[in-house]
Order: C-alpha cells, then sequence, then structure tokens
C-alpha cells in the first residue's frame, strides 16, 4: 500500500516522527497536514503539545540532488529537510514500514518513540526505546523496531502507534 502525500505544516527531516499539525484542521491536504516534533515548543517533551505519534517521515529529499532546494533551506548544519513547509511530504503510517533515524541505542523488537523536547533540540523526532512503565505515565510509542541500530543510524520500523 503506498503512502497518501501530506502537507508540510514545517520543515521536517528526513526519517523523523511526525505529529499532526492541529493548526491545519485537514483544509490543507488531503488528510491535514503534519509537522515535525522541533517544531513544537521546548516544553513539550513528555506530551508533544497532546499530539499524537502518527507516522515517520520520507527518507530523503523529494528533488533530484543537482537541483535540491531543500539544501539551501537545510539547518544552519547544512541538513537538507525532506519537505519545507508547504510542500507534499509522504508520512509512513499504521502497518507500513518507515526508516527511522535514531537518537540513541534501539534494539530489534523494542517499542521506539521521540526522542528530544521540541524546539531546538537537534535529537526531536529521532527514535529512542520507549522506557520501562514504572513510573505510572504511559508512553507513547510509533512502533516496533524490525533492526537494531545505534544513534545516527537509520533502522527500520513497524509503524504502530501505540501507547505503553
Amino acid at each position: 500500500m503506498e503512502s497518501p502525500n501530506y502537507v508540510a505544516g514545517g520543515n521536517i527531516y528526513p526519517s523523523r516522527i511526525v505529529v499532526l499539525d492541529s493548526s491545519s484542521d485537514n483544509t490543507t491536504g488531503p488528510a491535514g497536514s503534519f509537522v515535525a516534533l522541533a517544531a513544537l515548543a521546548a516544553d513539550a517533551s513528555a506530551a508533544y503539545n497532546g499530539r499524537s505519534l502518527m507516522g515517520i517521515s520520507m527518507p530523503g529529499s523529494d528533488y533530484p540532488p543537482l537541483n535540491d532546494p531543500h539544501v539551501s533551506v537545510g539547518d544552519a548544519s547544512g541538513n537538507p529537510y525532506a519537505a519545507i513547509a508547504g510542500e507534499d511530504l509522504q508520512v509512513y503510517g499504521p502497518g507500513q514500514v518507515g526508516l527511522l533515524q535514531l537518537a540513541t541505542t534501539v534494539q530489534t523488537g523494542q517499542r521506539v518513540t521521540a526522542a528530544g523536547s521540541g524546539s531546538g533540540d537537534s535529537n526531536a523526532g529521532k527514535g529512542t526505546p520507549v522506557t520501562a512503565y514504572s513510573s505510572g505515565t504511559p508512553q507513547q510509542f510509533v512502533g516496533i523496531a524490525l533492526q537494531s541500530g545505534v544513534a545516527g543510524e537509520k533502522i527500520l520500523v513497524f509503524v504502530q502507534p501505540g501507547i505503553f
């Protein structure tokens, strides 16, 4: 099954966990637009501003390398975006397999959630394992790791958002 295209509600890096853009109200795309966790307020770490983790952004840019505006508008470190605000964005959703960049070590079979605390956090939207349910606070996860990996690597994740 092919992923539908959505609209980027902000600049979104490749292979990152995304959430719905609550300001779009399904008006800017076929099913609303998505924003990166990095676009949320810095205090959004646990609740993601009340938004659910929805899927994983496409693994690369939608432009050929020789004419890629995402490189020229990438972040201060020169990292390109998968999509910039207003562009189409492919999102891997429930039942699909997406390529997710990791913030920390993840083992095959672990539930994967989003690292980072939002605006200005270089790890925002990257994958990290869900910690043991011990504090009495449920945690969202975006899916199950199909591969093991370490920080900076990209692994395959079966997208199945849920709460643990």
